[in-house]
């Protein structure tokens, strides 16, 4: 058991509920698998991500993004996840600031979280660029 699952299970003992709040505290704290097993500790709990979740998965997922990857794989999950009452100003955000962050551009993991970012588009999201801050390229 991961250090979340274990934090969860404690919380669960002591008669707490985990909610959204604890899950998005503990996906900040957690990389490689244990990102994994805490989303999928989040949906088992019947514990719905909000803009934040989502936020803290696409920015910790942008850093290891190659394709065929398993953090690819598991973005596909999350985008997935994603409903359009879900994305606002702060998940774009930190979609756009990973992009910026995935090296030069063009490269395969820009690319990857530009798709990513598209796909929000193709499911009926509308992004507006102009009230979309993101840091500056080039």
């Amino acid at each position: 058991a991961s250090a979340a699952e274990a934090v969860v299970a404690e919380m669960e003992g002591r008669g707490i509920r985990p909610d959204v709040f604890l899950f998005s505290s503990l996906l900040k704290t957690q990389r490689g698998e244990g990102l994994t097993r805490t989303w999928d500790a989040m949906s088992a709990a019947g514990v719905e991500p909000d803009a934040v979740a989502f936020s803290i998965m696409l920015a910790a997922l942008a850093r290891r993004m190659e394709p065929g990857s398993a953090a690819t794989a598991l973005l596909g999950r999350v985008l997935h996840a994603l409903r359009p009452r879900h994305v606002n100003g702060y998940v774009l955000s930190a979609g756009a600031s990973a992009i910026t962050e995935l090296g030069p551009r063009g490269s395969a993991r820009q690319l990857a979280m530009l798709d990513a970012l598209a796909s929000l588009a193709r499911r009926g999201t509308t992004v507006e660029l102009a009230r979309f801050p993101c840091k500056r390229v080039g």
